[in-house]
């Protein structure tokens, strides 16, 4: 466990150490493997997993991409190393990446509809039946300059927001990919169907 690797550590001198989590850093040196030739760590960071998922969709050859995070801390900084990896492909040219946040479940639908903008659309039809004084057969519109998502949030976020954006995407408009980070990954046999 993470919390117990700096106590391993002192105990194993000549074996080869392999940690999926990160090693404590030595004051008086930047690089722990410096310190620690046999001991291996591959941490995977939150904001590595987002700059991987930024290689992966550019990868894709998808060209705007929205972010959709929760509104923390944590969110932050994935939807920042997201966008600054998401730059670096791009060389600071092409669309960039942008990102919404929410604050819980109950922000959800206002989320998805202002980031496809099927809000806009919604207030455009207003408009257009009040102008008119009459009851307009009209259908939302979502945004089509958007080729793909990455959400990063718990399963039971994911669930809903996957669920808003399959209703708030116009039914005449191509779907749209969505990739999730892994802490929505939950490890039973249900997800598995």
């Amino acid at each position: 466990l993470k919390d117990k690797v700096e106590e391993l550590l002192p105990l194993i001198h000549n074996i080869p150490v392999l940690a999926l989590n990160s090693f404590p850093r030595d004051e008086t040196t930047e690089d722990s493997q410096e310190q620690h030739p046999l001991q291996y760590s591959f941490p995977i960071f939150p904001e590595d997993e987002a700059k991987q998922g930024a290689r992966y969709i550019f990868s894709q050859e998808h060209k705007k991409p929205l972010i959709l995070v929760p509104s923390s801390n944590y969110g932050s900084r994935v939807s920042n190393a997201f966008e600054q990896e998401w730059t670096a492909l791009n060389h600071g040219e092409g669309s960039p990446a942008e990102t919404y946040s929410y604050k819980n479940q109950s922000q959800l639908a206002a989320l998805i509809a202002s980031a496809l903008q099927t809000d806009n659309s919604q207030r455009r039809i207003d408009q257009m039946d009040k102008i008119t004084g009459l009851h307009l057969k009209t259908e939302l519109r979502s945004r089509r300059d958007i080729d793909a998502i990455y959400i990063v949030s718990k399963r039971n976020d994911l669930v809903m927001l996957k669920a808003f954006i399959d209703v708030s995407i116009s039914p005449f408009a191509t779907k749209i990919p969505m990739y999730a980070s892994s802490r929505s990954h939950l490890n039973d046999k249900q997800q598995d169907e």
